[in-house]
């Protein structure tokens, strides 16, 4: 038992200590794009009053929060809000190693021979999650702070419930509850949660039954957070920042056949995580019966099936591969209703703890060695590690990302028109000036190209009547 809680205080200090390392030229980097809506420019975060706050961000009122008190100890100082993001992620991956843990402990993986190198795969997993460099857009774009954020209410949740199944003990339920409450005032993407409590029962636990009511009323307590979120939504106002209520629109299938497309590309980035890019020109699809199409949607349904197939003897992969899709579900799902923004890397961020899982578990089995796989999970963690240290100096501020940007995309209209809000902040307006223009150029129904260059041309005529 002790060498066992030294093991994973080591484990815990471990991934501290390479999350702090990996990041730490996150927190010289500055604000950027939706940083200045959120934050800068966001009278609601420079105060704590409650009501502001909610009338700014609604759904997501813990975010808001979280943003107010970075305001009220730092003011506008990027430093503290990007030092709060990476120790978030930090606690993340500590949570995916607890929960990884704890999971070979329920009455389906006791007694499996892997419970025997649960500490190993537990942290593989942990530090899998805290390297991969796709997760830069959900740590070092301090906007996103959304997203980690509420993955550490979910997965606390996660890991607070499992305890209170294993131990039997109220407490750990009471505050599994509380967190997911918590999970869903930070993201509406938490609404998956109740889902993937009951996923979790039928993997772990076992079947449902119907002399099971205790266990069915712990499931149904968490099945009333659901319609928090939409109820929430109901008192959106037109002062948010978000206006999440205002974007919905009726159902689009040809958004739906893209969203197809974007798991294909998703599942991709995660394997190969090159070509990183905060906005992605992305085609819409044509239907199903289009070959990128018909193809994505075979290879989901692919891994579906078998995820069907493993689940008697690979529980562990099947779940990985469950927790991949339920987690991306809320994500995908919302871009059928508002029709634009079909892809972003930080969607992944939670994904990721399901993906890595299925690595670590799926290399271990392959292996079958623990020598082996220790090799090869210090190749991967040391590659991934260098590849998110390189992706954040490309977060430095707003002129480095758009740059790094049209590296790869050159015409990319959004890309370009940052690009001259990079040099408006910087103070050289004939660059801006440049950009907005080749951007609405590129897109001359971009109307807040339109919007930023009048208003600079504005500021440029006071300043010469002065």
């Amino acid at each position: 038992m002790i060498k066992s809680k030294s093991s994973q205080n080591l484990a815990v200090l471990t991934i501290t200590a390479i999350g702090l390392l990996i990041y730490s030229n996150a927190f010289t980097a500055g604000f950027c794009n939706d940083d200045y809506k959120m934050i800068v420019d966001n009278p609601a975060v420079k105060s704590l009053r409650l009501v502001p706050i909610w009338d700014a961000f609604n759904t997501r009122l813990l975010t808001g929060l979280s943003f107010a008190l970075n305001y009220h100890f730092g003011g506008l100082n990027p430093s503290g809000y990007h030092a709060v993001n990476v120790f978030i992620h930090i606690f993340n991956a500590i949570l995916v190693f607890y929960f990884v843990l704890l999971t070979f402990k329920t009455p389906f993986l006791k007694d499996n021979r892997l419970s025997a190198h649960a500490n190993l795969l537990a942290l593989s997993s942990a530090l899998i999650f805290l390297t991969h460099p796709i997760q830069t857009e959900g740590v070092t774009f301090v906007t996103q702070r959304a997203v980690s954020l509420a993955s550490f209410f979910y997965l606390a949740t996660l890991v607070l419930y499992i305890k209170s199944r294993l131990a039997m003990k109220e407490h750990y339920f009471a505050a599994a509850f509380v967190t997911a409450l918590f999970a869903m005032l930070t993201k509406e993407m938490a609404m998956t949660l109740p889902v993937m409590i009951i996923i979790y029962e039928s993997f772990f636990f076992g079947p449902f039954k119907k002399t099971d009511t205790p266990r069915l009323k712990r499931i149904f307590a968490f099945l009333l957070t659901l319609p928090l979120v939409p109820l929430l939504l109901r008192f959106d106002t037109l002062v948010s920042v978000l206006q999440l209520r205002w974007q919905i629109a009726e159902f689009d299938w040809w958004y739906f056949w893209t969203e197809i497309n974007v798991i294909r590309t998703y599942l991709g980035l995660l394997f190969l995580p090159v070509n990183q890019q905060l906005h992605r020109d992305y085609p819409l699809a044509g239907g199903l019966f289009e070959w990128p199409t018909a193809l994505s949607f075979a290879l989901i349904l692919g891994l579906l099936m078998w995820a069907v197939y493993l689940f008697k003897k690979e529980r562990v992969l099947s779940y990985a591969i469950a927790w991949f899709f339920t987690t991306m579900f809320m994500e995908c799902a919302h871009v059928c209703f508002v029709h634009f923004g079909v892809i972003y890397e930080h969607w992944l961020y939670l994904p990721m703890a399901g993906f890595s899982l299925f690595i670590s578990v799926g290399l271990f089995k392959i292996l079958q060695e623990e020598k082996k796989f220790k090799l090869c999970l210090l190749i991967l963690v040391l590659g991934f590690s260098f590849l998110t240290f390189q992706r954040n100096k490309i977060w430095q501020n707003e002129i480095t990302l758009w740059m790094d940007h049209l590296r790869t995309s050159p015409d990319n209209y959004v890309a370009i028109f940052g690009l001259g809000f990079g040099y408006e902040q910087k103070g050289d307006y004939e660059k801006a000036i440049r950009y907005y223009k080749k951007a609405i150029e590129l897109n001359p129904k971009y109307s807040k190209a339109y919007f930023y260059l009048g208003a600079l041309l504005q500021k440029i005529n006071r300043q010469k009547t002065q």
